[in-house]
């Protein structure tokens, strides 16, 4: 049987986008076993549950769980026939919110009626909590764990972090995929500098990003100037060679594969370059610059955007933050609108305009 996967990597929008997507995917693969593998922070638990829905009419789908899974995907997948996680992921659950916007000067009536509305918004959380709470008590009940309620929305209530194990113990999912690798530390960098911004706990300590070793990052140079792939190091030296060059092929390994040569010519310990070597280390560090330079020309865009895309660190966690603004933004092209008819004032303003003299522009004319 063929197998189609869909990647949802970006929140659960409330615009339907990525019920859409699910939605068409599904359908254009009806005979076949879909993998939908996820990695989000979660989003809208009305579009979650008619995703749900989906999932679960189309008969044969497994949903993979990969590095950050939260909130309303933790559930999302329970229509399917099986629901994984990767073994380096951390899981989420949480009560729900309801958007409370109030910034007004209110007198005693205001407050009053502010009052009724803000409990008729607790209840509706308290419904969906007892909703998505009984989601996971009959996900952990199939999989033979006793639980209960009350114990599940403690969990909710707790609002932290679990690792892949913590969630399979629970009952929460059915398995574990193994040497999954879907933890990048770009991944990492991003929801630590932004789970206050998200409304999100602390990751932890074990989960947080790896720095990168100066031995790290030169490969990472010379893999990015050789177009992604590192090239094969130098064969060992023969045995006849002076023990000089052994040591200076050994310890420039990156030089030396920048160069295309097995070892660099060693005479009285000084190394002789070729014109055609000398260019291939020009070329490399001018590329380097460009490489440098157009990160620094994209940053210093993205920092244009606001003060808080400025205060992120690093382009990749910048880029994610911006892209997880407009993932929630509805793709709707504007509509034609009849423009309202003009007001005497606004007629004479335009005339006034018009015959206006504009010195500064008109001086700019005759320059």
């Amino acid at each position: 049987m063929k197998q189609a996967i869909l990647k949802i990597y970006s929140p659960i929008d409330s615009y339907g986008w990525q019920l859409y997507r699910v939605r068409s995917f599904l359908s254009e693969h009806t005979k076949d076993e879909v993998v939908i593998e996820v990695n989000s922070l979660g989003g809208s638990v009305n579009d979650a549950m008619l995703i749900s829905k989906e999932i679960a009419d189309h008969g044969n789908v497994t949903v993979r769980l990969l590095a950050f899974c939260a909130s309303a995907v933790t559930w999302m997948g329970y229509g399917a026939k099986r629901v994984e996680i990767a073994d380096d992921a951390l899981w989420l659950c949480h009560q729900s919110s309801v958007l409370v916007s109030i910034y007004s000067s209110l007198n005693a009536e205001d407050l009053e009626r502010t009052i009724e509305d803000l409990q008729k918004s607790k209840k509706l959380a308290e419904a969906t909590d007892l909703i998505i709470a009984r989601k996971y008590l009959d996900k952990a009940t199939a999989n033979g764990k006793d639980t209960s309620l009350a114990k599940v929305i403690d969990l909710m209530k707790e609002e932290k972090f679990l690792t892949a194990q913590e969630v399979l113990d629970l009952g929460l999912v059915d398995g574990i995929i193994k040497n999954a690798k879907s933890m990048t530390n770009e991944i990492r960098q991003f929801v630590v500098e932004n789970h206050a911004t998200l409304d999100m706990p602390a990751v932890p300590e074990d989960f947080l990003p790896k720095e990168e070793s100066l031995v790290e990052r030169v490969k990472n140079i010379v893999s990015e100037i050789f177009g992604g792939k590192l090239p094969e190091p130098p064969k060992e030296p023969e045995n006849n060679q002076p023990q000089n060059q052994i040591n200076m092929e050994k310890k420039f390994v990156l030089v030396n594969a920048l160069l295309a040569v097995a070892a660099l010519e060693v005479s009285d310990g000084k190394v002789t370059l070729t014109v055609d070597q000398m260019q291939a280390i020009e070329d490399a560090l001018a590329q380097k610059k460009a490489v440098e330079d157009g990160v620094k020309d994209a940053t210093d865009a993205l920092d244009a955007i606001s003060d808080n895309v400025k205060a992120i660190d690093g382009l990749k966690n910048k880029v994610m933050a911006v892209k997880t603004v407009l993932d929630r933004t509805p793709l709707v092209a504007p509509t034609a609108q009849t423009p309202l008819p003009k007001t005497e004032d606004q007629k004479k303003a335009e005339e006034l305009a018009a015959s206006a003299v504009d010195e500064v522009n008109q001086e700019a004319k005759n320059l």
